[in-house]
């Protein structure tokens, strides 16, 4: 009788033991003839529970949904293509703490530089894999529905000049633990998660055990330790309007994209007693991160608070 795959134990992306399970395998200890993972070999490979179980070293790598190819000899073998059966998958990557630091932002005579601020994000866990080309990490946009969050069809601020920090042969740290380092892209709003994808599975829901959607929107703080978020707005300078009113632009850092996205409103405080707050509206980031614009009613007075 030819033998089947059942299952096969998750491995870590560093390689590891894969444990196969199914049927009609051999007697115990019977070498066999080859496991194959997708295109790489999984080596050692002998019945370890007779007629039932397959142990073999599967090499690093990442990603699910991995054909296998078992040949017990030249006359018994099965696919997991054939099947749809028995898929191989290494585990899926895990972020267990996110560390950053205030951006370090230089602005003189009331205005910034353009873009990002160069400030950085450390992320820690384990099962990112060992190649940088197939590890993608990035913030998960606000703009994400709760539909598209269920159905993995989430778009994410891919962050910049990812690196393995300190280099891959120096990791993991004394507790177990890989690092990440990356830089943060233009973007606005608190508690972004951090999504690290490492082939086709990620951390989020693009994995077996995804998480749990309802808990991730009615209770955030329970994954604080995996969120990022950007400094508040901060206006350094404005150009003045006409009593009249007119087109002002607003100058400082924090402010998002260039269009509408990072900016909910602008209110101009009047000098009125007691104060009222003017709406400037039609407001657009003109330069990103760094400046606005926005159209102010009708008024007088100076030093108003924006």
């Amino acid at each position: 009788t030819s033998p089947a795959i059942v299952s096969v134990d998750p491995v870590p992306t560093q390689g590891g033991i894969a444990t196969i399970t199914g049927v009609n395998f051999g007697p115990l200890n019977t070498e066999v003839h080859s496991v194959v993972l997708g295109s790489a070999p999984c080596t050692d490979a002998r019945v370890t529970a007779e007629d039932t179980e397959i142990q073999c070293l599967a090499p690093p790598g990442v990603g699910g949904s991995i054909d296998i190819r078992l040949k017990i000899n030249t006359d018994a073998e099965t696919d997991s293509l054939d099947s749809g059966r028995g898929k191989f998958r290494y585990r899926c990557p895990l972020v267990t703490a996110v560390s950053y630091s205030p951006p370090p932002t230089v602005c003189a005579d009331g205005r910034c530089a353009e873009g990002p601020t160069g400030q950085k994000v450390t992320i820690y866990g384990n099962n990112f894999g060992g190649n940088l080309s197939s590890i993608h990490v990035g913030l998960l946009s606000p703009e994400t529905s709760e539909e598209a969050l269920r159905e993995g069809d989430y778009v994410l601020w891919e962050l910049l000049d990812l690196e393995y920090h300190p280099d891959v042969p120096l990791q993991p740290n004394p507790n177990g633990l890989y690092t990440l380092r990356a830089g943060i892209p233009v973007g606005h709003s608190r508690d972004r998660l951090v999504v690290v994808a490492a082939g086709n599975q990620d951390n989020l829901m693009r994995c077996e055990q995804p998480l749990d959607v309802d808990e991730l929107i009615e209770t955030p703080g329970r994954y604080a330790q995996m969120m990022f978020s950007y400094t508040r707005p901060d206006i350094l300078s404005t150009t003045s309007a006409p009593t009249a009113g007119g087109r002002i632009t607003i100058f400082g850092n924090g402010f998002g994209p260039v269009g509408r996205d990072g900016v909910s409103r602008v209110l101009v405080e009047s000098w009125h007693a007691p104060p009222r707050q003017i709406l400037c509206e039609n407001f657009n980031v003109t330069v990103s991160n760094v400046a606005l614009e926005c159209d102010l009613g009708a008024g007088e007075g100076g030093q108003l608070n924006v």
